[in-house]
């Protein structure tokens, strides 16, 4: 019995397991057969998560070798196979390199890492944006994540002195 001003909380729970989806919920309430209430939300079942991206928190210089980390989580009961993409881009917008794909199994309810490198070329410099994606065998896009890094400017202006004779 809840009284009219007070509050409830209500726990629900379920037993077993539900396919990657997007399910909704609808909780109605009943007093002598009248409906007093309703609500609804949604819940996305998810079978593993992009948890992480970490990129160079220095500022990289040319011919530097940058690392990055992508962390998948695997939710479910049973190993899974998935592919990691990583995608760095210019502070522009203009993609700067696309890594190698990486493809990887990873254990039931466990995480695995995958590690990237580039190497720094030269440059305009500025923030760059590393953006990542994990892709399952079944095509279950996980992500994108994106996080920022800075690359010091390769090239700069130098000034020779200039010396005219006999004009």
């Amino acid at each position: 019995s809840i009284p009219s001003d007070g509050q409830q909380s209500v726990e629900l729970g379920w037993d077993g397991t539900l396919p990657e989806d997007v399910y909704g919920l609808l909780l109605t309430f009943w007093q002598d057969g009248v409906l007093m209430g309703l609500g609804t939300t949604q819940v996305n079942v998810d079978g593993g998560a992009l948890t992480a991206l970490e990129v160079p928190t220095v500022t990289l210089a040319m011919s530097d070798t940058a690392t990055f980390r992508v962390t998948f989580a695997n939710y479910l009961a049973e190993a899974v196979t998935v592919t990691a993409h990583l995608a760095l881009y210019d502070g522009e917008g203009g993609i700067v390199a696309t890594l190698p794909a990486q493809t990887a199994m990873t254990a039931a309810n466990d995480t695995h890492v995958f590690t990237f490198t580039w190497e720094v070329g030269a440059s305009a410099g500025g923030v760059y944006v590393a953006q990542a994606r994990v892709v399952g065998e079944d095509e279950t896009q996980y992500g994108p994540v994106t996080d920022e890094f800075a690359v010091a400017t390769a090239l700069k202006s130098v000034l020779l002195p200039v010396v005219l004779r006999n004009f």
